[in-house]
């Protein structure tokens, strides 16, 4: 079956062309969540909820884009208002002096030579809050005004929480927390 006709059949309720487009596209999914939790439960419920907005709202999907893109997108919005709904008591912390134009510290070329499950362990260090702001400004490219109208935060919290996410992947960096063939005792 072509991806038309996959997305034709998904539109119309069949359950063979639902179950074609989740297999062809777990993969992407299952990346795509893993940077937000590592909980293997919490990740099977994100994908699944995640997949039944991409199902429900498929007859929105504008073909003319990479359905991939489309899915991602869906994926990243239901796994924030997931995290909306567990969300109980947030510091607001107004540092509006952190620079937006911080994107190349000195830990980016680590982080690039790295293997993706090497960077997944490395954020899940994180703090929940922090390590989701820094996947949505560093990896899905959102700016902060939508960071804070996403998470229910200021501009400034989600500046401080990527400045955060920052600094403590810099700090594990320059500690040695990732050397050579090690990563938090895990060997490769």
């Amino acid at each position: 079956m072509k991806n038309k006709e996959i997305i034709q059949g998904c539109i119309k309720g069949d359950r063979r062309s639902q179950s074609a487009l989740y297999k062809q596209y777990y993969p992407l999914m299952n990346s795509v969540i893993s940077r937000y939790t590592t909980s293997q439960d919490d990740k099977s419920v994100l994908i699944n909820t995640g997949f039944l907005k991409v199902l429900k709202n498929l007859d929105k999907y504008d073909q003319s884009l990479p359905i991939s893109t489309w899915i991602r997108r869906v994926l990243v919005n239901s796994t924030i208002d997931e995290f909306r709904k567990q969300k109980n008591k947030m510091l607001n912390v107004h540092l509006d002096e952190v620079s937006e134009n911080e994107l190349y510290l000195e830990y980016n070329d680590a982080l690039r030579s790295m293997e993706e499950k090497e960077v997944l362990l490395l954020l899940n260090i994180l703090p929940v809050t922090s390590k989701m702001v820094f996947n949505l400004y560093a990896i899905d490219g959102y700016k902060h005004k939508e960071i804070a109208d996403m998470l229910d935060i200021s501009s400034g919290t989600s500046r401080w929480h990527l400045n955060f996410a920052r600094n403590k992947l810099k700090e594990l960096l320059s500690e040695g927390i990732v050397k050579g063939t090690m990563l938090l005792g895990v060997a490769k």
